[in-house]
This record gives structure tokens, sequence and C-alpha cells, in this order.
């Protein structure tokens, strides 16, 4: 076990269209502190893309893979619905896993996966045909 801390983390619901790209979930680095965005969607949907983000970001430490690695991965590859999940993507491990939490908790929350990823997939569909008018 580590003996390092957490730095600050500042977390955000912020509108879509103000994602660095065309994301639900978002996190980055500035001034040694950790920001994690994630858009307006309904509490439900925010907790759990909060959690993902925050487990992924954590994951992606532990393993040498930096911010700026998935920053350049993800704005490299705006044509990938979910770049996390591609063969080649630098941190797909650590998505991959996170994407565990996020089944955990939506079931904790009291759905089921397929109906959950279905309508999380339509709002997120809706928000990025709203951000590119």
């Amino acid at each position: 076990m580590m003996n390092e801390h957490l730095p600050l983390i500042i977390m955000n619901r912020i509108p879509h269209r103000l994602q660095r790209y065309d994301t639900t979930g978002d996190f980055f680095e500035l001034s040694g502190v950790l920001h994690i965005a994630v858009s307006t969607m309904g509490v439900d949907m925010e907790v759990e893309t909060l959690l993902h983000e925050l487990f992924e970001w954590h994951l992606c430490q532990k393993a040498g893979v930096t911010v700026a690695m998935v920053d350049a991965w993800d704005f490299g590859h705006p044509e990938l619905e979910d770049p996390g999940s591609h063969p080649d993507c630098p941190y797909r491990e650590q998505h991959m896993k996170a994407m565990r939490i996020s089944k955990v908790a939506v079931k904790l929350m009291g759905y089921r996966w397929n109906e959950y990823n279905k309508a999380y997939d339509e709002l997120a569909d809706r928000l990025s045909e709203e951000r590119e008018t």
C-alpha cells in the first residue's frame, strides 16, 4: 500500500456544452488539483459518471497512465463514441474496470444495466446533438 494521498478534488456538474470535448464525464488536472466534470443528466447518472471517472483516474495513476496520455488519446480520437473501450486505448484496462464499478452502482441504485445504459446512451446522443448546434 502506498503512502500517497489524494490530491484536492473538485467535482462539478456542468452543462454538456462546457465539456472540454464531447463526453459526459471528464477528469483533468490544473495546478495539482484533480477536476472531475460530469454533464448535467440527472442525479443518478451524474453520480454513476462521477464514480466512474474517479475510479478510472485512480487506476490510471496506479498504472502509470498520466492524465496527459488519457487526454492525448481522447482528443486524438473524436470519431470514437467511447474512446476508452477501443482495443488500442492506453487506458482501456482501467476504463473497463471503471465500467464494472458503474454497473455495480447502477444496480445498487435500483436499475437494470441494459435499461439504464440504453437511457444513458440516448441522453448522451441528445446532448451531443445539442452541442453541435
